[in-house]
């Protein structure tokens, strides 16, 4: 009875041990498809845990398309704070400018029905510098006598021809064209101001989403595989990974 006893305990120490050197064998078959891949197979950015990469370039694109929309994309599919602030900036600013816009086209209308009601000017066909003219000086001859004035030779001839003549009736009407056309110019001037701006906001826009995007392009993980330690057969795997 005790030689069983002791044949029994010798029998399941040794399949104890069969079964724990068993098992860093397994291991080592189950990572072997992994250690055969290609760095560029293995390597791929990880998000999070998710398999699926953000792209910086896309995030910019996207911001230039529709500022916010970056934002969007790098905050998988959230707006944010930053994303929304971005979209109302540069629907505010599309507003202000067609709204600008036409305003301005009535401020012109305006001036030019009072040029040719006040000042018996031909308006068609005219340019920036008759108008700017035709608000500077009270007449046509008040423009010609300060041109010989000023002996400014290469002017003379601007107001030879009947169509770019005019003398204004009343000083009001002369005081109220000025205004009207001081307005159009200030709305013109901030047209450039609002197009920088829409400009600005995506190029920002886009700098702040793709640096968004680049923070999860940064974690890596790679397997290396080293000399066998001492007193083993098996290569030395390495895990690596950087952020």
């Amino acid at each position: 009875m005790r030689t069983s006893c002791t044949l029994f305990f010798i029998l399941l120490g040794a399949l104890s041990g069969i079964q724990a050197f068993a098992q860093p064998a397994r291991s080592v078959r189950e990572l072997r498809p992994q250690l055969d891949m290609t760095p560029t197979e293995f390597n791929q950015p990880r998000r999070g845990g998710s398999d699926a990469a953000l792209s910086a370039s896309k995030a910019f694109g996207l911001s230039l398309i529709l500022p916010g929309l970056g934002q969007r994309y790098a905050n998988s599919g959230f707006w944010g704070g930053w994303g929304t602030a971005f979209a109302i900036t540069d629907a505010s600013l599309w507003i202000a400018l067609f709204g600008g816009e036409w305003h301005r086209d009535q401020l012109v209308e305006s001036y030019k029905s009072l040029a040719v009601g006040g000042a018996s000017a031909d308006v068609d066909g005219k340019d920036r510098t008759f108008f700017l003219n035709l608000a500077t000086y009270r007449s046509s001859d008040d423009y010609l006598e300060t041109v010989l004035r000023n002996r400014a030779w290469d002017q003379i001839d601007y107001v030879d021809s009947p169509s770019f003549q005019w003398n204004w009736s009343s000083d009001s009407d002369f005081l109220r064209f000025r205004g009207l056309r001081e307005d159009a110019e200030s709305l013109r001037r901030r047209r450039g101001i609002i197009i920088a701006s829409l400009v600005a906001n995506r190029i920002i826009s886009g700098i702040m989403a793709a640096w968004r995007a680049s923070r999860f392009r940064t974690e890596s993980m790679t397997i290396q595989l080293g000399a066998p330690p001492k007193f083993s057969s098996l290569p030395k795997a390495q895990l690596k990974i950087r952020f």
